[in-house]
């Protein structure tokens, strides 16, 4: 079995976990980069990795571009810088997508993801209670399957692009967004501290409020596949029609959802 490509998107990629459990953050985000890659290279088969903007500090109020340093603030930004590393250096034939926070529904039966969180949590009319301090883009993840599948469809090799929404929300304003587009009740979102944990090794300043900042630049891979990335309520809208929702009303129903699926 020779495979034409080869897309390692195993890992750990919650920034809780990965401080937690730092040595299984090491072996799947970066030790297991080293042995997939050897095959690749014997393979001849293109090396796709799945990165994250975390390997920036997030302490700039503009945006990062792919030549910037990567400075990471957390284990997680660590073990995704030393893997971008090893694959520009010791790989022949790569594709690095340094990705946002990418949202949808997950397979698995027991972890829900962010969004499978709010859904949730509106359906049940509880209180959601978001963190307003650490800010990503939030990016539909059909719309990194489409951008894949440009990259290979047009044999880009070699390349790193940043893939994202053009702006960054926390995850109070993403909850709040999302409710507006999926017609549910907004005052069900109340701020919150999530706790965020900065790594030991980090080499930045620690902003003593907390206020952290990810937000990348998607300029070359705009020019690359010749299209606009989304701005997040944008992407919460092509979400809202792919599941076939549909506003039944202006008005909101008692458990604060106006929206139901076909």
């Amino acid at each position: 079995y020779q495979p034409e490509y080869t897309i390692y998107a195993i890992g750990l990629s919650s920034v809780d976990q990965c401080h937690e459990f730092e040595r299984l953050a090491d072996a799947l985000n970066t030790g297991g980069v080293f042995n997939v890659t050897g095959f690749t290279e014997r393979y001849k088969s293109k090396f796709i990795y799945l990165s994250s903007s975390y390997i920036f500090s997030g302490v700039s109020d503009e945006e990062f571009r792919e030549n910037d340093t990567p400075l990471p603030n957390t284990t997680y930004g660590h073990t995704k810088t030393q893997a971008e590393f090893y694959i520009q250096k010791s790989c022949l034939n790569y594709v690095i997508l340094r990705c946002c926070q990418l949202y949808g529904r997950s397979y698995h039966p027991f972890q829900r993801t962010f969004l499978e969180t709010l859904e949730n949590k509106f359906y049940t009319n509880q209180t959601i209670r978001c963190d307003d301090k650490v800010s990503n883009g939030y990016l539909d993840v059909l719309y990194l399957i489409e951008i894949l599948k440009t990259c290979l469809d047009s044999d880009v090799t070699n390349r790193l692009f940043h893939v994202s929404t053009k702006d960054v929300m926390t995850p109070y304003q993403f909850a709040k967004t999302y409710a507006k587009v999926f017609g549910l009740s907004e005052d069900l979102v109340a701020k919150g501290v999530w706790p965020f944990p900065i790594s030991e090794f980090s080499g930045t300043d620690q902003n003593l409020e907390g206020i952290y900042s990810y937000g990348i630049s998607v300029d070359n891979l705009e020019m690359a596949v010749g299209s606009l990335m989304p701005t997040i309520e944008q992407s919460l809208t092509r979400t809202f029609k792919n599941w076939g929702g549909h506003l039944e009303s202006k008005k909101k129903s008692s458990k604060g959802s106006g929206v139901s699926y076909i």
